[in-house]
């Protein structure tokens, strides 16, 4: 095998394939949505270890209800005040919620919030952060449906959060918050909010006036999402709901500062968060308040929001920390004009009927389970034609042999359709095997999912197209198009996995 790898970093692709957890969660304002798990890699057996994410969470909600007032209330003096939550830079018109905490009785109040009136839990996922306390690894506390923030009914001075709770089973990791926004609605425009002079038409204003501030560490304890000032506890940094989704949504969403340095933990880069220990627990908690501030409030009247809030986590050990989420690998004019099936190929060749287009492209999902590759191999179209035959070859290499040719491949055919082989060059079947699907969007575009366990812990992959019905310039043979010189196959074709590109876990 070739010493070539992934555009990738070794590490990188170890992190992205071999131990993943994410877990997501639902969130909505006016109206409700779901908490759902996609801890896609669970029980990997990778050299590296494995990184299982299990998670629990609490939802608080101040309306300023009966049995919150025996423990605090809105602050007489603004200036000087307990918890201060401040209204955002583009609210001039807009003020602070300011509460004071009546004597010591910062956890009766938010035991007070974490319920309804009438003592009833407000929504708790695998028991609340309290059933956390004593660890979630081996336990099922995996997310898998109840909805986490669901508020009917906002009023300006209201505020509440969600506390989570998590740990990584087995191995440190870095940990992301992730979301993003679902859904937003205007539901119509009241009389009163059709008045209102903040009022813009189509635009959903719940968003832009809800603030949000969010860190690791409970919502009622040492938190980097608050900090204690002159003026009150405060948050140390705020968006609106707006900015807040957009920061989730963006990338691989927003790092999180972890417990332990990198080093200890095999990594570089931010603290990563402690995985458990063999005796005992290490759970970690991240919080997110989001509140109104006072204001006549009329033009987010009827309006609702849905969101997306979740974790998303990377092992340390042997990564830098930067989030590997999805895997491109582009590269431009990569082919070869003649049936040699030559890898070094310097400059593209001119072909006299025309381009192969700019760029092929190759991007595999290594965050899913089947893994999904998406292959589109021509921009534009060669004499007015697309690729009609494609070859996609996989090598895995858990039994350490130095194969000669890979163990299967994924075939494509116009008129035909998909046909499989294993080993390759052994002679294709119609159709793909269970396990294997695919599937041809037409214009050289491609999908191929293949389920995880068939490609082992380290695999090497290769591929061609070709254009069946027209010549190279050497005028025999089929215009052969390659992912790029690391992707193509070796100098005897289909059967020589010697150019594949390795994709090494261990």
């Amino acid at each position: 095998m070739t010493d070539e790898t992934f555009n990738l970093s070794r590490r990188k692709a170890l992190a992205a394939l071999g131990s993943i957890g994410v877990a997501s969660a639902g969130a909505g304002l006016g109206t409700s949505a779901y908490f759902s798990d996609q801890e896609t890699f669970e029980n990997n057996q990778l050299t590296a270890g494995t990184l299982d994410m299990k998670v629990a969470a609490t939802e608080y909600y101040s309306d300023w209800s009966s049995d919150e007032a025996a423990y605090a209330g809105m602050a007489a003096d603004a200036a000087s005040t307990d918890i201060r939550l401040p209204a955002g830079d583009e609210q001039s018109d807009a003020q602070d919620i300011a509460i004071d905490i009546d004597g010591d009785n910062y956890a009766n109040f938010f035991d007070a919030i974490s319920t309804d009136a009438d003592g009833n839990p407000y929504n708790r996922v695998n028991g609340g952060v309290a059933a956390a306390a004593e660890g979630l690894c081996g336990t099922e506390s995996d997310a898998d449906g109840p909805v986490i923030i669901d508020i009917g009914d906002v009023k300006p001075g209201d505020f509440g959060g969600a506390q989570f709770a998590f740990e990584l089973c087995d191995n440190p990791g870095y940990v992301w918050l992730t979301g993003g926004l679902e859904s937003a609605s205007e539901n119509g425009v009241t009389e009163p909010e059709g008045d209102d002079p903040d009022e813009e038409a189509g635009t959903v204003e719940l968003l832009d006036e809800i603030q949000v501030a969010y860190g690791v560490g409970p919502i009622n304890g040492d938190t980097s999402a608050f900090e204690d000032t002159d003026s009150g506890f405060q948050p140390t940094n705020q968006q609106s709901l707006r900015e807040f989704l957009e920061m989730v949504n963006s990338g691989t969403g927003i790092a999180l500062e972890g417990d332990t340095p990198a080093e200890q933990g095999g990594g570089t880069g931010r603290n990563c968060f402690a995985g458990s220990p063999e005796t005992g627990s290490a759970v970690h908690q991240v919080s997110v308040v989001w509140w109104l501030p006072i204001d006549h409030g009329n033009q987010v009247q009827s309006d609702s929001v849905t969101f997306d809030l979740g974790f998303y986590t990377e092992q340390c050990r042997h990564n830098d920390g930067s989030g590997n989420r999805a895997m491109t690998i582009t590269t431009e004019r990569a082919f070869s004009g003649s049936d040699s099936q030559n890898c070094n190929f310097g400059s593209p060749i001119s072909l006299p009927y025309g381009g192969l287009g700019s760029e092929q492209v190759l991007s595999i999902d290594l965050f899913s389970d089947p893994v999904e590759i998406e292959i589109d191999l021509a921009k534009e179209l060669v004499g007015g034609q697309y690729p009609d035959n494609f070859g996609l070859a996989f090598n895995t290499n858990d039994d350490d042999a130095a194969d000669d040719a890979g163990d299967f491949q994924v075939l494509y055919t116009a008129g035909s359709g998909f046909s499989y082989e294993s080993p390759v060059a052994t002679g294709s079947s119609p159709g793909l095997p269970s396990g294997i699907d695919g599937t041809a969007e037409g214009n050289g575009r491609y999908t191929i999912e293949i389920d995880r366990s068939l490609l082992g812990t380290s695999f090497a992959v290769g591929g061609k197209a070709g254009y069946a019905s027209e010549t190279p310039p050497s005028g025999s043979g089929n215009v052969v198009v390659n992912f790029t010189p690391e992707f193509c196959f070796g100098p005897d074709g289909f059967d020589d996995a010697s150019t594949y590109v390795d994709v090494n876990l261990e």
